[in-house]
């Protein structure tokens, strides 16, 4: 739903013929406006116009800078060929849901990326959906993990990235299926990234919780011996 919502947001974007005539003539303070109210209208944490050399034009993320190359190439591949891309990046740190789509007039004459941050209100969304505690984590090629998002309480935030950090896990099923310590049944998703970064989903159900069908079907059959 949250990708639908970006890349309906990003194709009205471009598709706007004062943007495209911004852009056209090269008015970056029209250009730098039309990101950011657009941006507010769609609730995006991030709104960015790239060019066809792959730098950015202008944008609303505070820590980068116009004319620094666009450093996911893939993406733009993806949307070359499809009209739109759609996947996990880290910048700067942080992951963000991003999607690409062109700005046609009437070919291809830049791109547009909006993005939103994966943080714990994301989390929550889908717990909602799931019934699952849902954490989000990241590592950097030859790094350390960093826990993006997460629905546990605070408490349990550091002994889950512990855990991942160490490998201290029951080894994983086919299904993906694990145990974190003797707490939680666990599933790890591997998701899409746009960068060398590993990207996981952790899904855990408590065991107290996972148990309480065969518990119940215990006491049934308790009373039915009685």
């Amino acid at each position: 739903e949250d990708t639908q919502r970006l890349a309906q947001g990003a194709r009205v974007l471009a598709a706007d013929y004062a943007f495209r005539e911004a852009i056209a003539s090269g008015d970056r303070g029209t250009i730098t406006s039309a990101l950011v109210n657009h941006g507010k209208r769609i609730d995006a944490d991030v709104t960015m116009l790239i060019g066809l050399d792959n730098r950015v034009i202008a944008n609303t993320f505070e820590d980068l800078r116009s004319g620094e190359r666009f450093t996911y190439p893939k993406l733009i591949a993806q949307a070359q060929a499809a009209q739109q891309s759609a996947t996990l990046v880290v910048i700067r740190g942080r992951l963000y849901q991003l999607v690409v789509v062109p700005v046609m007039a009437p070919v291809t004459i830049a791109w547009v990326a909006v993005g939103f941050t994966v943080d714990d209100a994301l989390a929550h969304d889908l717990r909602g959906l799931t019934r699952l505690d849902v954490s989000f984590l990241s590592r950097p090629p030859r790094d350390s993990w960093t826990l993006q998002a997460s629905t546990l309480p605070e408490a349990a935030r550091l002994p889950l990235l512990a855990d991942i950090a160490g490998g201290n896990r029951a080894p994983v099923d086919k299904d993906g299926n694990t145990m974190l310590g003797s707490e939680a049944v666990t599933r790890l998703l591997t998701l899409r990234s746009a960068t060398d970064d590993v990207v996981i989903a952790v899904l855990q159900q408590p065991l107290a919780a996972a148990l309480e069908p065969f518990h119940r079907l215990q006491r049934q059959l308790a009373w039915i011996s009685l």
